[in-house]
């Protein structure tokens, strides 16, 4: 019988994956008759029935997209890096399982901050807009690191 926790170094991989996926996917939308608009956590915008593309220039909206995309992105890269470290025989869990939590923090950050942004950009967003996998990617990748660190004994 396969051991589980030499396995259990995919949890941090899979939930890597998942804001990655969260980072390239919409965060929110509507589809219309004639079509669809297409929000991204980086400022992109998509409008399908005319196929205009565009990255949202407004200040408030650049600098919360920086900032979200490369909160991520070094959460990711963390992750990435602690995942080689276990997988080597690392001994000092107790310092990768404060970075995994660290990295549950960032990636729960992110999405708030866009949730937040786009209310106060534009009124009533979240009732106009339906939530897309980029807003709910990065809670359910954050939920899964910080699961990892009870599964991982010292």
């Amino acid at each position: 019988m396969v051991e589980f926790k030499k396995f259990l170094w995919t949890l941090p991989i899979f939930s890597a994956i998942l804001a990655l996926i969260g980072l390239i996917t919409p965060v929110a939308y509507v589809i219309y008759s004639e079509g669809g608009l297409f929000f991204w956590l980086w400022a992109l915008n998509i409008r399908t029935n005319t196929g205009e593309i565009w990255f949202n220039t407004d200040t408030l909206a650049m600098v919360g997209a920086v900032t979200e995309t490369i909160v991520i992105i070094l959460a990711i890269v963390i992750i990435l890096f602690t995942v080689f470290q276990v997988r080597k025989g690392e001994k000092n869990l107790k310092r990768i399982k404060i970075l995994w939590l660290i990295c549950g923090f960032l990636l729960t950050l992110a999405p708030i901050g866009y949730i937040i942004g786009a209310e106060f950009y534009i009124s009533e967003f979240w009732t106009n807009y339906s939530v897309g996998f980029g807003i709910i990617g990065p809670f359910i990748a954050a939920a899964i690191i910080i699961l990892g660190i009870f599964f991982y004994k010292d």
